[in-house]
């Protein structure tokens, strides 16, 4: 229950700061066990929650640190022992490829495990650009008009809910009412 509780925090933390999802694959000096191939096995388990910690640790002692949200271990293979890695970075990382694999083989994490053949790509998030077309401020330009809509939209739909919840006859014109609006609105909106 626990592990599941931890599964959706992680995910909602993905969610809404957006991410960088890197995909990759390496080695561990580490003898083959056919136990390493099953899912379901102790062995499997164990060696999956190692190198996560492991890789954990590595990223979160690198200089990426503030963009580090998560790490899955799993497909163990032999050849030595090879296996495959997801990493999740917040979206605003300067984290590339090449950087990742560096930190990845170079890191000390809370185990002994020497990681080498890192491959690494990135298959979700923003790509890295040289050069950017829209400045700060007309992002927030942006920004700015989709909250006004959403907000001219709420209130005009609170506004129908509101009025279609009473007959019109209970509505007067009169000026100095304070349902004059809505009743106008009401004229305007027939439901």
């Amino acid at each position: 229950m626990y592990r599941l509780l931890m599964r959706a925090v992680f995910f909602l933390r993905v969610i809404t700061e957006g991410f960088k999802e890197f995909k990759g694959s390496g080695s561990i000096d580490k003898d083959w066990d056919a136990d390493f191939a099953d899912r379901s096995s102790k062995k499997y388990r164990d060696l999956s929650r190692d190198l996560k910690n492991h890789l954990t640790a590595v990223l979160k002692n690198s200089a990426y640190e503030e963009d580090f949200l998560g790490v899955d271990v799993y497909n163990f293979r032999s050849g030595s022992t090879k296996f495959d890695f997801t990493v999740y970075l917040k979206a605003t990382t300067t984290v590339n490829e090449e950087t990742l694999k560096v930190v990845i083989q170079a890191g000390k994490g809370s185990s002994n495990f020497n990681i080498t053949g890192v491959s690494v790509e990135q298959v979700a998030g923003p790509k890295p650009t040289t050069s950017t077309t829209e400045s700060g401020l007309e992002k927030w330009i942006i920004v700015l008009i989709a909250t006004g809509s959403v907000i001219i939209i709420l209130g005009i739909a609170l506004t129908i809910i509101v009025v279609s919840r009473k007959p019109f006859g209970h509505y007067t014109l009169k000026k100095d009412k304070p349902l004059f609006f809505l009743s106008i609105l009401a004229v305007l909106n027939p439901l």
